[in-house]
């Protein structure tokens, strides 16, 4: 069993040996030697043979699954080389399974025939059926991805094909699945015999070759033509830059294409500009270049007429007519598959109807996010109504044995739509599900919640909703515990009133200083904010935001560990009776029965009490209250002029991936594979694409869901539900310190910074000393190297925002070493400053966007929503602990295809492997070892997670912060105090508001409203601190969650010190009137405003200096200070030894085999 983790440290596999790695990463290790290895070929069970060969994993693959498994068979069309070939060309495929073309270069298609007829479609011969057709997939050498086209097999009942191009059928390029058993005369051998003394080559629609023009055999190099699209979707997990620790976080899991599905979706080509010229449909049967849409069922267009789409006109032209591939905006030509012209005036009728079902029918089950596309968009903008139902997007598709009379295939063996019925006014449900057809290359698309305008800009689309999970069930507070939380947190974020009198509603201040606070936020308000836009803000608390109160009840239910949980409660009911009042209020009057101002002071003295524990108690509700309040306020983002996404760069369309799917069932069930991946992050995702393409049978299991591009960057609700651990609340048991990793399809690689920085000499000396020489040696350089070089790192297309400008300048000014960080990026600019929250360009190489499409295409599957449980040992063997698979519960998605419902399906689900690979991050693959019966009492210890604290500083001009690239520069001036490699890197931070400001100590409400006002005008940077004493993870012993026990010790906390005081020197050189810290016992510093700009004193004003001096002695202390942590490490240590660590300098778990 091996355990993998951390993007560069999990090294490549080449000629198809298999390398394992461990739990730290390059970017990881600790002063003990903790880090990563690699090996050669993986011993097999018995430590002999290495794993299958190529040859014998493909021929492994041609199987079938068990009874309710949906396999998919992968079969090539034509090869790198040029062959006309189907690769197999002779396939066995069991009913449910799915047989998934991949389409190599050259300009190949899939078409049915007869035995007879070998190469005529069968509907030439057989008028009543459809018959499958890939339509022409042109493909060009230097193409990055390659579309495929996948059908699901209903019967036994063979399946001839054949491809359409040129005389390619007469050349031998065809095949069957399921080939008759019985029948010695109808065999391959036959029908390629047959084939060869065939005439005519055609395709569907075609009476004859001369009927129509054939695309061409190779695309051109403008060709755009089988409207697949190679861009790819998600981000790159880049580390920020402490080379002492690994840039992933924890497992993740996806969801965007549910795997069998009984909708398909045709492309548009971009419009010729003609009004009259309407757009080309074509049925690309890959969602527009998906590489592997493994379990997606595609239903051919062929014989579609204009009844299938309620109302739209008769298509012009021959039904047949094939159009040369690439597109020419002289003519509007573009690929046909088949050809389905429409005239301008079926724009508003598809349009017409799509908004008819939305308001008419009840959540159609086929009608998800209907894609469009400007083509269709006549007269301008379209407007949702707003009684449209929620649904989500048609990548998302489902596969429902039980629906016969949609899915059930007629007797000639293939799935494919059932005949249309006469379109009606009233049949809603036939209107969805042909409008379920409409898809488009650019993802103009109808978002999930009314009052939406479609823009023709794609600068102005607006991500897609990603509706939540349903909250939990029950209260987790009692009526009067509401009460007294809600009267804490608007004492924390409070409206204010112009008005000396006491107010249990209001926080009221004197209507000068009322007018000094809207004085200075209107002078930092944006351009085209609203006249009231600041008394707006300030008469906002923080429970009249609309989902604050909500949001908090699904923190403290879902997410909260249940003894906080239990401590908050406490807390409350206190502070409604007389004595628990007295004792910690001085009065006998209820909390929430206190004016606001007097709640204030009450609060205000907590937070400076020689009691640790009230300091602790305002420090941690006031960063629940504000980050909640941030994130569902209606007034913050006007005055700030934050914006919904980000404005600059384009959407992306990103990778369409297939997910397998189950049927309901009582029993578990069985899934057989090579190899088997717990986590799709960056350890796993490179493990992934190198098992694959070395021929192995590949299984990528994650917990979570994928969302598409189109979803990002999500808002910063979702984001923290959908891509974040434990809802983005995890804290240490002490409270000193924030955890955030990554839970989404891509673990932190989808939700982290783009930084990608390779190790450090001196780590890589400690851990070679450490007994782990690979590190040291020119093969693990040669593997960053291969890496980065698959990701495109570099620093050559960066752009620094202010922030970042403000740093690498600042530390110029002042003779600190600083310098540009390189980008996972692929060699584009991205200057985006949302990648926090999922990355909406599809321009980061994360695992989504690279490592795991590699994986699809060499025939990697993947399960998403899987929660593994445990590990499975045989210790049939010696004794050994062998690892056959891995036993846990599958979840399917909802019947709407998203996760706001009730899932459809809910299995156990044992997968039975010969490799097993924990990679599910630093906080839960060791909770996976020990719920599996491991032992070694290494699991869980040397938590390094490199705590950082804030410095922020406001400027008098307009930063806008969040806009641009979030961490291009570094300094490394106190990265090594103790000449033994610990201290601190300053780095720049994220700036998105709910990211950025909770960290902010709290002094009174108006206080912390003028400061949040002023982040358009804000730089923050952050002491990321190479960690000398480590914590550990281990599981709650009520409910087994992962707890984290890490407090930053003296040490690290004095080598901190240094680098935030470094920090505010770069705010002061760099002009700041004000230098915040992270710090609640040091006030913040502000500048005289009648100093002398050109004094050339510098960093030596004596102002400035004694409040340095003072911030020194006051130091670092806990609870004051504020502290989180993105970057976990070290509890599956890599070890020479099993006393020292988890696993082995091959990457293997001590203690077991497999």
């Amino acid at each position: 069993m091996y355990l993998i983790k951390s993007l560069t440290a999990t090294l490549l596999i080449a000629s198809g040996a298999v390398a394992t790695y461990g739990d730290n990463s390059a970017y990881g290790g600790d002063s003990n030697g903790s880090g990563s290895g690699s090996g050669g070929a993986a011993p097999d069970a018995a430590g002999g043979s290495p794993m299958p060969s190529p040859a014998g994993a493909a021929s492994a693959a041609a199987g079938t699954g068990t009874a309710g498994q949906v396999m998919v068979h992968v079969v090539k069309v034509g090869n790198k080389k040029g062959d006309l070939t189907f690769e197999p060309n002779n396939l066995q495929a069991a009913p449910g399974s799915m047989v998934q073309f991949h389409f190599y270069p050259k300009n190949h298609s899939v078409v049915q025939s007869t035995f007879d007829q070998p190469c005529q479609p069968i509907n030439n011969n057989m008028p009543s059926a459809m018959g499958l057709f890939s339509g022409f997939m042109p493909v060009k050498p230097d193409d990055a991805m390659m579309p495929s086209y996948t059908i699901m097999v209903n019967d036994t009942k063979p399946i001839w094909y054949y491809c359409s191009q040129g005389k390619h059928c007469q050349s031998g390029m065809v095949g069957v699945i399921n080939p008759p058993a019985a029948n010695q005369s109808r065999t391959l051998e036959s029908f390629t015999t047959l084939a060869k003394a065939a005439t005519e080559n055609l395709s569907p629609g075609q009476s004859s070759a001369s009927s129509s023009t054939q695309p061409p055999d190779t695309p051109s190099n403008n060709s755009s033509g089988g409207a697949y699209d190679s861009s790819s979707s998600s981000t790159g997990y880049g580390t920020p830059p402490d080379s002492s620790g690994s840039s992933d976080s924890t497992t993740s899991a996806a969801a965007s294409g549910a795997v069998a599905g009984t909708s398909t979706t045709a492309s548009l080509p971009e419009p010729s500009g003609d009004s009259n010229a309407g757009g080309i449909v074509t049925d690309t049967g890959s969602d527009s270049g998906s590489t592997s849409d493994s379990g997606t069922v595609t239903m051919p267009l062929a014989g579609t007429n204009s009844s299938d789409f309620s109302g739209v006109a008769s298509p012009s032209g021959s039904a047949g007519a094939q159009a040369p591939e690439a597109f020419d905006p002289a003519n509007a030509a573009g690929v046909v598959r088949p050809s389905l012209s429409f005239v301008s005036s079926t724009r508003g009728k598809l349009i017409e109807s799509y908004l008819l079902a939305l308001t008419k029918h009840k959540k159609p089950r086929h009608l998800h996010n209907i894609s469009t596309h400007e083509a269709l968009l006549d007269g301008g903008p379209v407007e949702r109504p707003d009684e449209a139902p929620e649904h989500t997007d048609t990548t998302i598709r489902t596969y429902n044995r039980e629906e016969d009379a949609m899915d059930r295939a007629p007797a000639d063996g293939m799935h494919h739509e059932p005949a249309a019925a006469p379109a009606r006014e009233d049949d809603i449900t036939t209107r969805a599900r042909r409008l379920t057809l409409l898809k488009t290359h650019t993802a103009y698309s109808f978002p999930q919640h009314s009052g939406f305008t479609v823009s023709t800009d794609l600068n102005l689309i607006a991500p897609l909703d990603s509706p939540l999970p349903p909250p939990p069930v029950g209260e987790v507070l009692t009526a009067s515990q509401w009460e007294t939380f809600l009267a804490i947190a608007d004492t924390l974020v409070p409206a204010i009133a112009a008005t000396s009198n006491s107010s249990l509603h209001n926080l009221n201040v004197e209507p000068s200083e009322y007018a000094r606070a809207v004085e200075k936020i209107q002078k930092v308000l944006p351009a085209n904010a609203a006249p009231n836009a600041a008394e707006k803000y300030l008469a906002e608390k923080a429970s009249s935001a609309p989902g604050f109160k909500e949001l908090i009840h699904r923190t403290f239910g879902d997410y909260m560990r249940e003894d906080a949980l239990k401590g908050i409660r406490v807390i409350l009911s206190t502070l409604d009776t007389r004595a628990g009042c007295l004792l910690l209020t001085g009065s006998t009057t209820s909390f929430h029965l206190q004016p606001v101002n007097v709640r204030q002071q009450i609060l205000s003295k907590w937070s400076q009490s020689y009691l640790s524990s009230l300091r602790l108690t305002v420090k941690s509700l006031a960063a629940l209250c504000t980050g909640t309040w941030i994130k569902e306020s209606a007034t913050i983002n006007p005055v700030l002029g934050f914006p919904r996404a980000p404005v600059h760069g384009k959407p992306g369309e990103g990778y369409d991936y297939g997910f397998l799917q189950l049927p309901p069932g009582d029993e578990a069930e069985v899934l057989e594979t090579d190899v088997v991946i717990v986590g799709s992050g960056c350890g796993g995702g490179v493990c992934a694409k190198n098992l694959a393409e070395a021929g192995h049978r590949v299984l990528v299991t994650d917990r979570a869901f994928h969302y598409a591009a189109k979803h990002l960057p999500m808002t910063s609700t979702d984001a923290g539900i959908h891509l974040f651990h434990n809802g983005g609340v995890d804290t240490s048991d002490d409270s000193s310190v924030a955890f955030l990793a990554g839970q989404a399809w891509g673990g932190g690689g989808t939700i982290n910074w783009s930084a990608s920085l390779q190790t450090q000499g001196f780590v890589r000396q400690e851990w070679a000393d450490a007994g782990l020489p690979f590190f040291t040696s020119s093969e693990y350089q040669t593997c960053l190297d291969r890496v980065c070089q698959r990701m495109g790192v570099s620093t050559k297309y960066i752009e620094h925002n202010e922030n970042n400008r403000i740093l690498i300048e600042g530390a110029r000014k002042l003779g600190y070493n600083a310098k540009e960080v390189p980008q996972n990026t692929g060699g584009n600019k991205h200057y985006c400053g949302y990648c926090t929250l999922g990355c909406g360009a599809a321009e980061k190489q994360g695992p989504v966007v690279s490592w795991l499409p590699d994986a699809a295409n060499a025939g990697a599957q993947f399960m998403e929503g899987f929660e593994a449980e445990q590990i499975v040992f045989d210790t049939s063997v010696s004794g050994k602990k062998t690892a056959t698979g891995v036993r846990g519960t599958w979840t399917s998605r909802d019947d709407m295809g998203g996760v706001s419902g009730v899932p459809t399906t809910k299995r156990k689900v044992m997968i039975k492997a010969k490799r097993v690979i924990v990679s599910c991050g630093t906080l839960h693959s060791p909770m996976l070892l020990l719920r599996s019966g491991l032992t070694n009492p290494q699991i869980g210890k040397n938590l390094y997670c490199h705590p950082a604290t804030l410095v922020s500083g406001t400027f008098p001009q307009e930063i806008r912060p969040w806009e641009g690239g979030i961490l291009t520069t570094l300094s490394e001036e106190f990265s090594n105090l103790d000449t033994h490699g610990h201290g601190s890197k300053i780095c720049a931070m994220t700036m998105i508001p709910s990211w950025v400001l909770p960290f902010q100590p709290w002094s009174t409400g108006l206080a912390f409203k003028l400061m949040a006002s002023k982040l358009s005008h804000m730089a923050a940077h952050c002491a990321v601190v190479r960690d000398r004493d480590p914590g550990r993870v281990y599981p709650d012993p009520g409910d087994g969650r992962v707890r984290i026990a890490y407090t930053p010790s003296a040490f690290d906390r004095a080598n901190a010190l240094e680098c935030v005081l470094g920090m505010c020197r770069i705010m002061f050189v760099m002009g700041a009137e004000e230098i915040w810290p992270a710090q609640g016992d040091v006030k913040p510093f502000v500048r005289d405003p009648s100093a002398d700009p050109d004094n050339l004193m510098g960093i030596n004003e004596p102002s400035f200096q004694t409040w340095l001096q003072n911030f020194r002695k006051r130091g670092l202390p806990q609870p004051a200070t504020g502290w989180g942590s993105a970057h976990q490490m070290g509890t599956c240590r890599m070890s020479s030894s099993e006393r020292k660590g988890v696993v082995d300098p091959e990457g293997k778990v001590w203690g077991t085999e497999g």
